[in-house]
């Protein structure tokens, strides 16, 4: 019986200008050359931007992001400025969304001077080495616990939103934080709760996400959905770091 093979990218939003939301053009076309990455499978597969979705969070440098990676893997022109992306459309390609889990909660806390003062490495390695911890050096802070429970839904529901359908090509963008804690509830399906092993999952992935850095999940499928093959892939450097997902349990998760 033929199958049929779906990805799924899952990144981090674009190297930031100085506004915030901005995002540098050396950036743009970094991410222009990701998505021509995936020209292969699309051409192999034969993918349409009809096919295809964009998931964002609730700041506009994600949905910029995604849009850059899509023109690269569809072969569309494109200009390096925040401007020309607010208003760029690839034909076809309507599926666009903001979802639930992709941004950061209205409470999220994080210890901002312990932040610039160890820098995104060490900070995101302490933070993440430690799930459970609500105070990061005297400074109250969200957990990766609870931002591991806040954003699993996401990936829950797209993975169904990716399978169960005519869908073959998902672009997810979204923060740091966040998307560790998608890349570890990817690998370590164990249900509800942040799992213990975190600390060891994280070292497994190589380290934290920088912008502009993504992830993968490759799926094939039988017509009838039944059968189900998972691959999670991320290049870091010359390092690809590859393994097996369980696919059933992303999308049948107890409590979502």
């Amino acid at each position: 019986m033929a199958t049929e093979k779906k990805i799924l990218i899952v990144g981090k939003h674009g190297v930031k200008g100085p506004d915030g939301n901005a995002i540098l053009p050396e950036s743009y076309a970094r991410l222009f050359t990701q998505g021509a990455s995936l020209r292969d499978f699309i051409q192999e597969h034969d993918v349409s931007p009809s096919q295809t979705f964009i998931g964002h969070s609730n700041q506009i440098k994600t949905l910029r992001t995604a849009k850059a990676t899509a023109a690269g893997a569809f072969r569309v022109p494109i200009m390096p400025e925040d401007a020309y992306f607010d208003n760029f459309r690839i034909p076809g390609l309507e599926n666009i969304t903001q979802v639930e889990g992709l941004s950061y909660e209205p409470n999220f806390k994080f210890n901002v001077n312990a932040y610039k003062q160890e820098g995104e490495t060490a900070y995101m390695a302490k933070w993440i080495g430690n799930p459970q911890a609500e105070e990061y050096n005297g400074a109250t802070i969200t957990s990766f616990n609870d931002t591991f429970n806040e954003s699993r839904g996401a990936l829950n529901n797209t993975m169904k939103r990716l399978i169960h359908g005519n869908n073959k090509l998902g672009i997810l963008t979204t923060h740091g934080g966040l998307i560790e804690a998608l890349a570890i509830r990817a690998l370590v399906p164990l249900g509800i709760d942040c799992p213990k092993e975190t600390p060891e999952i994280f070292e497994q992935l190589g380290d934290h996400f920088p912008m502009e850095d993504y992830f993968t999940i490759e799926v094939e499928c039988n017509p009838d959905k039944r059968h189900l093959v998972g691959k999670f892939k991320r290049i870091k450097g010359t390092h690809i770091i590859q393994t097996p997902v369980d696919i059933g349990s992303l999308i049948y998760e107890p409590g979502l």
